[in-house]
């Protein structure tokens, strides 16, 4: 049931819900989408850049349409804090003997001098708070150096700071924060029918066997929303249980619910990217909003 349709130049690998409005992560851009897109139907991409001012009043001005943040000349891994005043990015260095982290202030966009980290297979990073946010690097086996056989995490201040470190013996991937607090949720490397959730503060481990290939993954106040390449959606509920299953866009590439009630599903297909809303309470599931 998708209600809206904004349309981007590009891929997009995250979606970033914030106050002032979604932060979409293409592969080498950052976009900015006001909250007004989706109440005024299909708008297309805007080039011009940014600009992030407003700083004493903390939000980003409107724009009609997808503004770009800034770009970037090789991949890149990002994470933005709750309130949508700072981001945290890594770049592999240009030799590739090094990882760098950069932290920027959205109001108005600077950057913090980098901070050069030891190589490592860094594959995703995470705003834990308004303060602190985690980069997620895969453990390797040491003679063959392509098996995986954990995560390490490093917690970070959003100044930089390393505060801690934890190593997992659990492959992770597109690993999302949910409402529980030092809870998190995943999906596992070798499991393609399965998800889990990570409980760090004791630490606990639980998986939750679905009925699909899950490709992506968000935590919502109720549950899980779990979404295969073909579209399909499965829906589970805080203990594990399944709560319905609909069809949603083909070739989703990111997702993200604004709502307890409403899913923000990027997708990408024939060289077009699209951002569509769908509203569960058009649907018929066991669940009250």
């Amino acid at each position: 049931l998708p209600l809206v349709t904004v349309r981007l130049p590009e891929s997009v690998e995250r979606l970033f819900l914030r106050p002032q409005g979604c932060f979409a992560a293409t592969p080498r851009s950052v976009y900015f989408v006001d909250r007004q897109v989706f109440e005024t139907g299909v708008a297309a991409d805007g080039e011009a850049l940014l600009s992030l001012g407003l700083a004493e009043e903390g939000v980003l001005p409107s724009h009609p349409m997808p503004q770009l943040v800034t770009k970037f000349s090789r991949d890149f891994w990002v994470t933005i804090d709750p309130a949508g005043r700072w981001m945290a990015t890594a770049t592999q260095s240009a030799d590739r003997e090094s990882n760098l982290l950069r932290i920027f202030h959205l109001t108005p966009l600077q950057s913090l001098p980098p901070i050069v980290r030891p190589p490592g297979q860094i594959f995703q990073l995470l705003a834990l708070d308004s303060r602190h946010f985690a980069t997620f690097a895969h453990g390797v086996d040491d003679q063959t150096g392509a098996c995986i056989t954990g995560t390490s995490i490093e917690v970070f201040t959003r100044r930089g700071k390393s505060v801690g470190s934890l190593q997992l013996s659990l492959p992770l991937r597109d690993v999302v924060g949910t409402p529980i607090p030092y809870r998190l949720a995943a999906m596992e490397p070798g499991h393609p029918n399965t998800m889990v959730v990570l409980d760090l503060k004791p630490l606990r481990i639980l998986r939750i066997g679905v009925d699909i290939v899950p490709i992506l993954l968000t935590a919502t106040a109720w549950g899980y929303v779990l979404v295969a390449e073909s579209g399909e959606i499965v829906l589970i509920d805080q203990s594990g249980q399944r709560l319905g299953r609909i069809h949603g866009p083909p070739s989703p590439t990111a997702i993200a619910s604004p709502t307890p009630y409403h899913l923000l599903i990027a997708t990408w297909k024939d060289g077009q990217g699209s951002l569509q809303t769908i509203d569960l309470r058009q649907i018929n599931l066991d669940l009250v909003f």
